[in-house]
């Protein structure tokens, strides 16, 4: 068994994972009081692959580990898993914790500057935990494991600019409910838990209807109605995703069928996650659907967040372009809330920019508020897409849009909230 990762020359996950044994294994015994775990995510460093070369990579990675094995005591073991290095240190003193936390990120976070003197930024985040601490004497090595791998995975989903994260009772907790929710989401397209609510999209000067949004909803038989906020990121955390997208784009296309409105200009979209990005299958999957369910690809609006194009900008280009290759729309949700340049606006196939709710929540307010979300409006035109406001609450707001930002199309509480099916065919719009 390989033993040293031949990229870092820390120990290899096994290895890593026999040492943390040995040390959980003294705790139970009496011999060591505890130990803490420090995970350093990896995730900015492989986000750079698309603008850096394997070299680039290979070395900053290098650099990296050298700075962690530098700073941490001798005491401590260090690996690398597949997504974090991680280290442990015996014996730590808890009270130390904060200080050595902070100066640990301090000294990672600074810049590296490569023997050629080009200089690179990294933003990376740790994660601790404490054992026994608030993980319990009881938790044997697989509970730990797991703990470990779950508190990351939610401190990342997390809308936070914090770079510690530290295990907590209030954690576990947590973590044991996402486990119950977990469970259930296993089973929860076999039981049929699953539905499809829409909500109404209007052409903002005519008062027209015009299309729909899709909007997944789960009512489980033993949790009732669990909020998308919570189901969602689990399901694409644990794979489940994966068989949920291929019903959700079945269902939407079937209720097309049944939908009162329905010409040829009435467009339903469908919010993706990034795990189905990558996944490939959706273009197979939607080709297929419709043929089946005789509904025109282009009514179709594929859907992807702007963090979607940061992260992986390479892979959601070849799937946009896959996408209107079966005669889909594809559209760019949420727009503002990420950090897409106007050159990725450029390279990637879009039709549809949606404007996120913050900048139509702050309407009419301020001159700047208004000028810099006609801006973006104004940008969305120039590259020859149609732009729609999202979040739209008062009739102050809608009046705005129309008549200082110049968008036309919009969705929000003030015109129709999401509904079934049912509901939906019976909605008129109401006059404004």
């Amino acid at each position: 068994m390989q033993r040293v990762d031949h990229e870092t020359g820390l120990l290899t996950r096994d290895s890593f994972l026999e040492h943390l044994s040995a040390l959980h294994q003294s705790v139970q015994q009496g011999n060591l009081s505890g130990f803490h775990i420090f995970a350093i995510d990896l995730e900015p460093l492989f986000n750079a692959r698309s603008t850096l070369s394997p070299a680039d990579i290979r070395w900053l990675l290098t650099s990296l580990s050298q700075r962690l094995a530098d700073y941490f005591p001798e005491t401590a073991v260090i690996g690398r898993t597949l997504a974090e290095i991680t280290a442990v240190i015996p014996e730590h003193d808890p009270s130390r914790l904060g200080r050595f936390a902070e100066d640990l990120i301090h000294r990672l976070n600074e810049p590296y500057t490569t023997p050629d003197g080009r200089v690179f930024d990294l933003i990376l985040k740790a994660y601790i935990l404490e054992y026994p601490g608030s993980l319990g004497l009881d938790c044997d090595i697989a509970d730990i494991a797991r703990f470990h791998t779950s508190f990351i995975q939610i401190a990342k989903g997390e809308p936070s600019v914090q770079q510690i994260h530290v295990f907590t009772s209030q954690s576990k907790e947590l973590i044991a409910q996402y486990y119950d929710i977990d469970q259930h989401l296993m089973n929860a397209v076999n039981k049929n838990e699953f539905f499809v609510v829409y909500q109404p999209r209007v052409n903002l000067v005519t008062g027209e209807m015009s299309g729909a949004e899709a909007l997944l909803r789960w009512h489980s038989d033993d949790l009732g109605m669990v909020p998308p906020n919570v189901f969602i990121p689990r399901a694409e955390s644990i794979g489940v995703i994966h068989q949920i997208t291929p019903w959700v784009i079945k269902q939407v296309c079937r209720d097309m069928g049944k939908m009162k409105s329905s010409g040829p200009e009435f467009r339903v979209g469908i919010n993706l996650s990034p795990s189905c990005i990558s996944g490939g299958y959706v273009p197979d999957c939607l080709a297929q659907v419709t043929k089946a369910e005789n509904i025109d690809p282009d009514r179709i609006e594929l859907e992807i967040t702007e963090s979607q194009l940061v992260s992986r900008t390479d892979v959601v280009i070849a799937q946009l372009e896959h996408f209107r290759d079966v005669g889909s729309r594809t559209a760019l949700d949420d727009f503002g809330t990420g950090y897409s340049t106007l050159a990725t606006l450029t390279d990637i196939p879009l039709d549809i920019m949606k404007i996120d709710r913050e900048f139509i929540r702050r309407l009419p307010g301020k001159e700047r508020d208004v000028r810099f979300t006609k801006s973006i409006n104004d940008m969305g035109k120039a590259l020859g897409l149609t732009v729609i406001a999202e979040g739209i609450e008062t009739a102050e707001q809608a009046r705005c849009l129309v008549n200082d930002v110049g968008v036309h199309l919009g969705q929000g509480f003030y015109y129709g909230k999401p509904m079934p099916l049912d509901e939906f065919n019976r909605f008129e719009v109401p006059a404004h």
